[in-house]
């Protein structure tokens, strides 16, 4: 059985290197912020997904789903990305 978090973490330390950045602990080097948004990155992507065929359904079903859509888009995205949407 897999871990998402486990597999995201390891995919953002391959890629941040933090250990040849001279920075004395992951965190330093911003490990734990890319490991969040590796973990995070699935979701996002599911959630652009979403919103886009969202536009193909009836009214009613469009706007349950913008409503939780609309919900989840803080825990997922930053303020800046919410402000340029």
């Amino acid at each position: 059985m897999s871990d998402p978090a486990v597999e995201a973490a390891q995919r953002a330390e391959q890629a941040s290197g933090w250990w040849k950045s001279g920075h004395s602990t992951p965190w330093d080097a911003g490990y734990a912020v890319d490991a969040a948004r590796e973990a995070l990155r699935p979701i996002r992507e599911l959630h652009r997904e979403l919103s886009v065929s969202a536009l193909d359904e009836d009214a009613e079903v469009e706007h349950g789903m913008r409503l939780v859509l609309d919900n989840l888009a803080p825990l997922i995205y930053s303020t800046e990305e919410l402000m340029e949407r």
